[in-house]
């Protein structure tokens, strides 16, 4: 539904006018369709259809997407969606451009004293540029963030978590809505390779070359036997060599934020997503 509003209407430079005979690379997908799917998250709270445990699950998982998945600067991640990537990547600016939006969102109510949202940031945005016949860039983009933070700069978050490719600062963002993130992590095998199984069998379409199945000089287009793949009932070989994160916004996000909210700058206002 918000589609109809985000890309529908309020679209990229590069997509202005939108053509369906040649590709428009840009690297905003992760505001077109990443925040698009935060304010899902966000409709689905306001319409009553879910409460604020079920956003913060739902935020959760995302997290735990993101960081199971390969480090990729949003912008890449935005641009190499044309070129299909095969190394964990694709599509990432959805689970990741949302969780930006949703830290925007935070800064913006902190800076503001919870007097402007993301929300602002979307009207001015469609207002100067849709209204005006033209698609947005960084300056329209970065511009209404800051107005909507009080003059705030995001030249280092852009450079850090949007052109570049560091963690993103839930340790210091979160708390200003009154929110911890609590991480459980365990180890597990995992071969490192991405495969695609048809009525020939089973084939390797990609080798992470830190993974076991790097290690043994495995190729991609390798055909593995049943038996060479073969792992407990119900299982599949895994898509990275890295080790699973299970990741939660729980109890002690929920439980915490009464507390928190004492010493924030919101003093105890309601979370927008209640």
């Amino acid at each position: 539904m918000f589609h109809a509003f985000n890309v529908k209407r309020l679209r990229p430079a590069e997509m202005v006018p939108y053509r369906y005979d040649v590709s428009q690379p840009t690297v905003w997908l992760w505001v077109s369709e990443g925040i698009t799917d935060y304010y899902a998250d966000l409709t689905m709270v306001r319409a009553g259809v879910i409460d604020s445990a079920g956003f913060l699950a739902t935020t959760g998982g995302k997290i735990a997407q993101v960081n199971q998945s390969p480090a990729v600067a949003l912008e890449d991640a935005s641009l190499s969606t044309w070129i299909h990537p095969t190394d964990g990547t694709g599509y990432l600016y959805y689970p990741k451009g949302s969780l930006a939006g949703f830290l925007l969102d935070i800064i913006i109510r902190d800076a503001s004293d919870n007097r402007q949202s993301l929300d602002a940031v979307m009207r001015e945005t469609y207002g100067g540029t849709f209204k005006k016949g033209k698609g947005f860039g960084a300056a329209e983009w970065w511009g209404a963030v800051r107005r909507a933070a009080g003059g705030r700069s995001f030249d280092g978050f852009n450079d850090r978590y949007i052109d570049g490719r560091e963690p993103f600062p839930y340790d210091t963002v979160l708390p200003l809505a009154g929110l911890r993130l609590v991480t459980d992590s365990m180890r597990s095998a995992r071969l490192g390779i991405n495969t695609s199984t048809d009525s020939t069998g089973t084939r390797v379409m990609a080798v992470a070359p830190d993974g076991a199945a790097g290690a043994r000089a495995c190729r991609r287009a390798t055909s593995c036997s049943r038996s060479a793949t073969s792992r407990s009932p119900g299982s599949r070989p895994s898509s990275s060599s890295a080790p699973p994160t299970a990741t939660r916004t729980g109890p002690a996000c929920r439980s915490g934020y009464a507390a928190a909210t004492r010493n924030s700058p919101w003093r105890a206002r309601s979370a927008w997503w209640c």
